[in-house]
Protein backbone atom coordinates (compact mmCIF):
# COMPACT_ATOMS: atom_id res chain seq x y z
CA UNK A 1 0.00 0.00 0.00
CA UNK A 2 1.76 3.20 -1.16
CA UNK A 3 2.58 5.56 1.68
CA UNK A 4 1.27 3.35 4.48
CA UNK A 5 4.53 3.36 6.43
CA UNK A 6 4.90 7.14 6.02
CA UNK A 7 1.38 7.91 7.20
CA UNK A 8 1.38 5.33 10.00
CA UNK A 9 3.69 7.55 12.07
CA UNK A 10 2.08 10.85 11.08
CA UNK A 11 0.09 12.70 13.73
CA UNK A 12 -3.48 13.61 12.82
CA UNK A 13 -3.82 17.35 12.18
CA UNK A 14 -7.48 17.85 11.34
CA UNK A 15 -9.24 20.87 12.78
CA UNK A 16 -12.50 22.74 12.95
CA UNK A 17 -14.50 25.11 10.77
CA UNK A 18 -11.53 27.24 9.72
CA UNK A 19 -9.65 24.17 8.48
CA UNK A 20 -12.77 22.91 6.71
CA UNK A 21 -13.13 26.27 4.93
CA UNK A 22 -9.52 26.11 3.77
CA UNK A 23 -10.05 22.49 2.73
CA UNK A 24 -13.16 23.47 0.80
CA UNK A 25 -11.12 25.92 -1.28
CA UNK A 26 -8.49 23.25 -1.98
CA UNK A 27 -11.26 20.78 -2.86
CA UNK A 28 -13.01 23.13 -5.29
CA UNK A 29 -9.75 23.91 -7.08
CA UNK A 30 -8.32 20.39 -7.25
CA UNK A 31 -10.90 17.70 -6.50
CA UNK A 32 -14.24 19.00 -7.77
CA UNK A 33 -13.55 18.20 -11.44
CA UNK A 34 -13.72 14.48 -10.59
CA UNK A 35 -15.71 14.39 -7.35
CA UNK A 36 -18.24 17.20 -7.93
CA UNK A 37 -18.44 20.50 -6.05
CA UNK A 38 -20.06 18.85 -3.00
CA UNK A 39 -18.35 15.48 -3.23
CA UNK A 40 -21.40 13.97 -4.93
CA UNK A 41 -19.38 12.22 -7.61
CA UNK A 42 -19.12 12.78 -11.33
CA UNK A 43 -21.86 14.26 -13.47
CA UNK A 44 -20.34 12.75 -16.60
CA UNK A 45 -19.66 9.14 -17.51
CA UNK A 46 -16.22 10.26 -18.71
CA UNK A 47 -15.17 11.10 -15.13
CA UNK A 48 -14.67 8.35 -12.57
CA UNK A 49 -14.55 10.09 -9.17
CA UNK A 50 -16.37 8.48 -6.27
CA UNK A 51 -19.21 9.98 -4.26
CA UNK A 52 -17.20 11.15 -1.24
CA UNK A 53 -20.30 11.49 0.94
CA UNK A 54 -20.47 7.68 1.16
CA UNK A 55 -17.61 6.81 3.47
CA UNK A 56 -18.26 3.08 3.13
CA UNK A 57 -17.08 3.29 -0.50
CA UNK A 58 -13.59 4.45 0.45
CA UNK A 59 -11.13 1.81 -0.74
CA UNK A 60 -8.55 2.36 2.02
CA UNK A 61 -10.92 3.39 4.82
CA UNK A 62 -12.54 6.59 6.01
CA UNK A 63 -10.36 7.42 9.00
CA UNK A 64 -8.34 10.63 8.98
CA UNK A 65 -5.04 8.91 8.22
CA UNK A 66 -6.64 6.73 5.53
CA UNK A 67 -8.05 9.76 3.72
CA UNK A 68 -4.75 11.63 4.12
CA UNK A 69 -2.87 8.65 2.65
CA UNK A 70 -5.27 8.35 -0.28
CA UNK A 71 -4.98 12.05 -1.15
CA UNK A 72 -1.22 12.19 -0.69
CA UNK A 73 -0.28 8.98 -2.51
CA UNK A 74 -3.34 8.17 -4.66
CA UNK A 75 -4.77 4.77 -5.54
CA UNK A 76 -2.66 2.79 -8.00
CA UNK A 77 -4.51 1.56 -11.07
CA UNK A 78 -7.24 4.20 -10.78
CA UNK A 79 -7.78 7.80 -11.83
CA UNK A 80 -7.05 8.88 -8.22
CA UNK A 81 -3.55 10.31 -8.47
CA UNK A 82 -1.38 11.28 -5.54
CA UNK A 83 -1.29 14.98 -4.71
CA UNK A 84 1.95 14.95 -2.71
CA UNK A 85 3.75 17.08 -5.31
CA UNK A 86 0.96 19.67 -5.68
CA UNK A 87 -0.33 20.08 -2.12
CA UNK A 88 1.43 20.57 1.20
CA UNK A 89 0.68 18.25 4.10
CA UNK A 90 -1.15 21.14 5.78
CA UNK A 91 -3.40 21.58 2.72
CA UNK A 92 -4.08 17.85 2.64
CA UNK A 93 -5.06 17.86 6.34
CA UNK A 94 -7.43 20.79 5.65
CA UNK A 95 -8.83 18.75 2.77
CA UNK A 96 -9.32 15.76 5.10
CA UNK A 97 -11.25 18.00 7.51
CA UNK A 98 -13.48 19.18 4.66
CA UNK A 99 -14.04 15.71 3.19
CA UNK A 100 -15.00 14.37 6.64
CA UNK A 101 -17.64 17.12 6.81
CA UNK A 102 -19.34 16.19 3.54
CA UNK A 103 -23.01 15.44 3.96
CA UNK A 104 -23.02 16.50 7.61
CA UNK A 105 -21.92 20.12 7.57
CA UNK A 106 -23.29 23.28 5.93
CA UNK A 107 -19.77 23.98 4.61
CA UNK A 108 -20.17 20.99 2.30
CA UNK A 109 -23.46 22.24 0.83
Amino acid sequence: LPGFAVVKNTSIQTGGNENAKKGSAVFLQNCAPCHGTRGEGPKSARVSGRDLRRFYLYRYGSGDKAIFRTVKFGIPGTAMVGWDKQLTDSQIWDLVTFVKSLGANPLAK
